[in-house]
């Protein structure tokens, strides 16, 4: 492989629980529904905003409520991830295969469903820029489908000058995978950091790993 794409939240960032607790506040808050652990990884886990709102309301949600209830929720999410600020981290093994890339000039990205107030707090947070340069961060800027429709990875791969077929990507979510699959990539990695058998949409992946250190260097071209 010449490149990798990764997904962020969930696969290089381990922060599903926060997502998973602004979801439920969101939509207990807001619809006065109890939003299960298992309709959240089924339906809303690695979605972009606008489709998770139209699930969440059963309708199609103007273009510009969407902007509210998207910051809404996300503020809610920010402020899960500053209560816990001290011990987020990448996954297992991300650093290291992050330096590795940087060291042998291998292609890489992110293409996430995060907005940009979110992409800016995960650059201060992490200082992502010394890993990826910010054009290679491709989030969701209203332009494209989200996963599970391939076009943030299209758009990952066609910034990066790498022909689909020679990338890897990573992802952890069923939409995600799905998106992967579709791209054309020449391997679609499902992580599964709470096991490979609670891994949903595994029939979409070529490879499950738990962690990073299972990511073989070798498979890159170098």
């Amino acid at each position: 492989m010449k490149g990798i794409i990764f997904d962020f939240n969930g696969t290089l960032f381990l922060d599903s629980p926060y997502h998973e607790m602004a979801w439920k506040r969101y939509a207990k808050e807001k619809l006065g529904i109890e939003l299960t652990t298992e309709q959240y990884y089924k339906y809303f886990h690695g979605s972009t905003n606008p489709i998770i709102y139209e699930r969440l309301f059963n309708k199609p949600i103007p273009k510009e409520l969407i902007g509210v209830f998207g910051e809404e929720k996300e503020a809610l999410y920010r402020e899960e991830c500053i209560k816990n600020k001290a011990t987020l981290s990448f996954a297992k093994g991300a650093y290291a295969l992050l330096d590795f890339l940087n060291d042998h000039n291998i292609p890489h990205a992110i293409a996430t469903s995060s907005e940009i107030n979110n992409v800016k707090f995960f650059n201060e947070l992490f200082n992502l820029e010394q890993w990826f340069k910010f054009e290679h961060i491709i989030y969701d800027d209203g332009t494209v489908k989200g996963k599970p429709h391939p076009d943030l990875y299209l758009k990952a791969g066609k910034t990066l000058g790498v022909d689909m077929k020679d990338l890897i990507i990573v992802e952890d979510a069923c939409s995600g995978i799905q998106a992967a699959k579709a791209s054309g990539a020449g391997l679609s990695v499902g992580i599964c950091p709470n096991g490979k058998e609670k891994f949903v949409g595994a029939e979409y992946a070529d490879l499950l790993i738990t962690d990073f250190t299972e990511l073989d260097f070798s498979l890159f071209e170098y």
